[in-house]
């Protein structure tokens, strides 16, 4: 952001605009992606989602005023948004619900990977290049996923999705959006202020008017009804409160590092990187296991480790080592990936084929909620508690020292979060063998190389950033 603000001559709010103005665009597009695909076609709007994206990344990096990079953002955001809940689908019509779990150890991994290394990679491309490179990297991997896709995937069978329920669109978009708006602004001038509450309120009215209109349609755009099934219930309410939990966690243990501790935002992001891989390790055999022992052991592991981490952490303080940092966040990324994506992978157990496409755009929905109110409950705890702290006559600690305090009670919260979700975890069900997909034999082999390779990658990058955090100041 400040780099943005030098280019741009704007200023912080301007610019705050760019992330923004991203999260509005995919908070906007992921409800109608489940009728777009069903409409036209899978394979046709995946790559054609993925070309826009990858143009307005291009673009992105030409923009020579705020306004326009505003702009560009929200079209690359509305792009982005069609990308992962459609191409969830295509892997869920051609995956068997038996070998699914497999399936979602595979796509968590950029899931899980890039909110930890997403900081750094984007520093050094700026400290080493030029800022528009943190929009440039997207092409030649864009390119290489449109011309892979182009030649493996195939498209999903086709559902009639009847005409566009326009007044559930008029409704859902506009509420999720908002909603979403308000929950940023509650991150920055807090839960109490006008420019938070009249947007949240308003989004939350949008939702409810939503619902009741959904729920008599034949042909609704949101399947609402599949939260009629326990299983699917709980897996959404067990991967919303750990999506919740991680984005928030991710969030906070920069600022940490940073201002307690006087990390560099570059060190920060080797520290937290080793989340990110301790999550790749732990996809591919959390995959594998919860295929064949199902999602509720493997969550129920996940959710445990993640707790016991959570708590661990709440104990660091300002002389806490880089490698001990990175051993507690490997630890934290190998809990994520025995919990979360199992969960999310565990709701299509009981989804008939034909409600694929509508139960990937309501589990996308719900994820991207979740992620960012996640951040700005994190977010605001913390503050508050600093605040208190400082308030008091007695504590002598500084700032520093309050925001050590505030750190430990969030975590805290991350680990209660948890907790919640383990209740869930009972009502996960097992898929059983055989089903309705069937794995395409073109994928099935370099599929199994590709989980391989991610481990040994993942284990690679984990045994580097544990390294380099023991270097660290």
């Amino acid at each position: 952001m400040p780099t943005l603000e030098k280019v741009f001559n704007a200023g912080l709010t301007d610019v705050q605009w760019v992330a923004t103005g991203y999260l509005l665009g995919l908070a906007a597009v992921i409800p109608v992606s489940g009728w777009v695909s069903d409409r036209f076609g899978t394979k046709r709007v995946y790559l054609v989602t993925l070309t826009v994206f990858v143009v307005t990344s291009l673009l992105c990096g030409f923009a020579r005023s705020v306004q326009t990079e505003i702009a560009f953002r929200v079209l690359q955001g509305l792009a982005g948004g069609m990308v992962m809940p459609v191409g969830m689908s295509m892997l869920m019509h051609i995956t068997p619900p038996h070998e699914r779990g497999r399936m979602m150890g595979t796509i968590g991994v950029p899931m899980l990977l890039a909110p930890a290394l997403g900081p750094t990679v984007a520093g050094w491309l700026i400290q080493n290049f030029s800022w528009e490179y943190i929009f440039w990297i997207n092409i030649p991997f864009g390119l290489i996923a449109i011309v892979l896709a182009w030649f493996w995937l195939r498209d999903s069978p086709r559902h009639d999705p009847g005409p566009l329920d326009v007044v559930g669109l008029l409704l859902c978009t506009p509420g999720v959006t908002v909603f979403i708006y308000g929950v940023t602004r509650a991150a920055q001038n807090g839960w109490g202020s006008s420019a938070a509450l009249v947007p949240m309120a308003i989004g939350v009215a949008l939702t409810g008017l939503f619902v009741a209109w959904e729920v008599r349609q034949t042909q609704p755009l949101l399947e609402l009804r599949v939260f009629r099934d326990a299983a699917f219930s709980a897996s959404m309410l067990v991967g919303v409160l750990l999506a919740g939990g991680m984005f928030g966690a991710t969030f906070i243990v920069p600022v940490f590092l940073q201002q307690v501790q006087g990390y560099s935002a570059m060190n920060a992001g080797i520290v937290l990187a080793a989340q990110g891989f301790g999550s790749v390790v732990a996809l591919p055999v959390s995959g594998w296991l919860t295929d064949r022992y199902g999602a509720r052991t493997m969550v129920l592991a996940g959710i445990c480790l993640l707790v016991a981490v959570s708590f661990l952490m709440a104990t660091v303080g300002p002389d806490t080592s880089g490698g001990e940092w990175a051993l507690l966040l490997a630890g934290r990324g190998v809990a994520v990936g025995f919990s979360m994506m199992p969960a999310f992978s565990a709701a299509y157990v009981t989804i008939e084929p034909r409600l694929i496409s509508r139960a990937t755009a309501l589990a996308n929905t719900a994820q991207r909620m979740a992620s960012s109110l996640g951040i700005a409950v994190i977010a605001t705890i913390t503050a508050d508690r600093v605040a208190a702290q400082l308030a008091q006559p007695i504590f002598h600690e500084g700032v520093k020292g309050a925001i050590a305090r505030g750190f430990d009670e969030a975590l805290l919260v991350t680990g209660g979060m948890s907790m919640v979700a383990l209740g869930a975890t009972m009502l996960l069900r097992r898929p059983l063998p055989g089903g309705p997909g069937s794995a395409h034999p073109a994928l099935a082999a370099p599929l199994r190389r590709l989980a391989v390779a991610l481990s040994v990658f993942g284990m690679l990058g984990l045994a580097l950033s544990i390294v380099l955090g023991f270097d660290l100041l």
